[in-house]
């Protein structure tokens, strides 16, 4: 048979296509799958509806012992993504979804808000873990409810995985979403009193630019102070003094720590502030530096500060 006669009546093979038909057709895939999967949820939705009507209209008689809509397993485990909601669409759910979600918000709160200290990144985990537990359960339930076995072995793994892997997604995009927000900040040492002391717990909120006298803190230097000088200010020290273009510094701006200023050895510092970077004197120890070589040493990026700190949410709540 001739090659034309061969291409009447076979299809032509996939590595004939050229490259942009396959490629259409991949997106073309891909766009359609995320409208079937909806498509999908609204039709099992729908069917819960009419279900859960019909059941009312029966007597006690008729009615079926559970008239419930069961989810696809796979579909309850991406519910779960918001604890306990996978749980609803399970034969007889009872308080368990309420429960979980209670259990999550309390977890996740003290993680956010209170952790203990040095403890931050194991609260992390255990609220990942439970969250990751939430979605197995919810996927493990609908099984029974379908009357499937749950995985064992190495396809429990496989499940395992797919948790952790939609949640690591679900949680780096809402920390993309919730940066701009802040975070909170437990103060460890009382070099800062009385403004903050041992114990307090602030909220940080990023900034795209900062005003002099401004308590930011900074993870690269383990510390908060005050802005003293802004990008382009000269800054000179004189007898234990900050002067910033000439002008004496005001009390109210000065470092809350002052045991640099009152050693001297930024006495006849002079420098100006470069581009892009503010003068905050962190506390530190350099004790072999002086002057101008130890006044550099305060020169911070904007990259290196965190943020602000705006307000102390425990203990005695109040505005800074």
């Amino acid at each position: 048979m001739s090659a034309g006669a061969e291409s009447r009546f076979y299809p032509p093979r996939a590595k004939d296509d050229p490259w942009w038909g396959r490629a259409l057709a991949s997106l073309g895939r891909a766009a359609v799958f995320p409208w079937e999967l909806l498509g999908s949820a609204f039709e099992r939705a729908w069917e819960l509806h009419d279900a859960r009507a019909r059941s009312r209209r029966r007597t006690a008689e008729d009615a079926p012992a559970d008239a419930a809509l069961v989810l696809d397993p796979w579909l309850a485990m991406a519910l779960s993504g918001a604890p306990g909601l996978g749980h609803w669409f399970v034969r007889r759910p009872g308080p368990r979804p309420w429960a979980l979600a209670a259990g999550y918000a309390a977890l996740a709160f003290v993680t956010l808000l209170f952790p203990p200290a040095g403890l931050q990144q194991a609260c992390f985990l255990a609220l990942f873990g439970f969250h990751q537990w939430v979605l197995l359960d919810s996927h493990g339930r609908c099984l029974d409810s379908l009357s499937l076995p749950r995985p064992r072995g190495l396809a429990l793994f496989y499940r395992g995985a797919a948790a952790a892997t939609l949640l690591s997604l679900l949680y780096a995009a809402a920390g993309v979403l919730l940066r701009g927000l802040g975070g909170p900040v437990l103060v460890d040492r009382d070099e800062l009193a009385p403004v903050v002391r041992r114990g307090d717990r602030l909220w940080i909120v990023p900034r795209r630019s900062y005003e002099r006298g401004a308590l930011v803190y900074s993870r690269v230097r383990g510390g908060l102070e005050r802005v003293v000088a802004l990008p382009g200010e000269e800054v000179s020290v004189e007898a234990g003094r900050i002067f910033v273009d000439g002008r004496a510094l005001p009390e109210a701006q000065y470092p809350i720590s002052r045991r640099l200023l009152q050693s001297s050895r930024l006495d006849g510092a002079l420098l100006v502030v470069p581009a892009g970077a503010y003068l905050v004197l962190f506390p530190a120890r350099h004790a072999y530096l002086y002057k101008n070589e130890l006044l550099g040493r305060f020169i911070i990026g904007q990259r290196e500060l965190a943020g602000e700190a705006t307000r102390r949410y425990w203990p005695r709540p109040e505005r800074l």
